[in-house]
């Protein structure tokens, strides 16, 4: 049996973007996931991806 981590794959904003075709995203639109809460608070710390939240058109 293999022991490992779930595999994962890099990509870049415009390449992230693609997955909201058809959808309006909400602000802050498409951001580092530390800079996307519902509060307003951003952490001030490295972020490894992108966060976004779309409504269907």
């Amino acid at each position: 049996m293999s022991r490992g981590a779930a595999g994962s794959t890099t990509r870049g904003v415009s390449e992230t973007l693609r997955f909201f075709a058809g959808y309006d995203l909400v602000e802050p639109g498409l951001v580092e996931t530390t800079r996307w809460r519902p509060d307003g608070e951003s952490e001030v710390v490295e972020s490894h991806g992108y966060a976004g939240v779309g409504v269907r058109r």
